[in-house]
């Protein structure tokens, strides 16, 4: 169970790569939060804990200014890879 799990949070990790290339333009057009970013990323906009095995939960960064459709983007992956 444990090795599907991480399976699975590596679909999803490959995903919200997917996602960022998608809107690259969105994210380019943005400088990071952190200093040594030269653009923005996603995840300096979503939260995803994995504290326990099978348990994960997907948030997004309170003032995060994450569009709504890369958001529903982003939920949709999650659901996919661990809820269908």
């Amino acid at each position: 169970m444990e090795q599907e799990f991480i399976k699975d949070v590596q679909i999803f990790q490959k995903a919200l790569e997917f996602i960022q290339a998608k809107h690259y333009y969105w994210f380019e057009s943005r400088h990071g939060v952190h200093i040594n970013q030269e653009h923005d990323v996603l995840r300096n906009h979503i939260l995803v804990d994995y504290k326990e095995l099978n348990h994960i939960l997907l948030d997004f960064v309170p003032g995060s200014e994450l569009p709504p459709n890369i958001r529903a983007e982003c939920q949709q992956a999650f659901h996919e890879v661990f809820y269908d």
